[in-house]
């Protein structure tokens, strides 16, 4: 979690930075356990969800940072 005092400290830039880690490591995550792990269809689902927003999340910061 991003701390609500640094991201007052933060420019622009620097946020979208840090929301862009936080986004890689969530989708490393989903992509790690979507590999390793017999996953019900809930589970499936619900990561697809997360995939989708981490990819909708990574368009909209590319878009603000052109």
């Amino acid at each position: 979690m991003i701390d609500p005092e640094k991201v007052k400290e933060m420019d622009n830039y620097d946020l979208c930075e840090e929301v862009r880690q936080k986004l890689e490591i969530l989708g490393l995550c989903i992509d790690g356990v979507l590999e390793h792990y017999q996953c019900s269809p809930g589970i499936r689902y619900a990561f697809d969800e997360a995939d989708t927003l981490i990819c909708e999340m990574n368009e909209r910061l590319f878009e603000s940072n052109n």
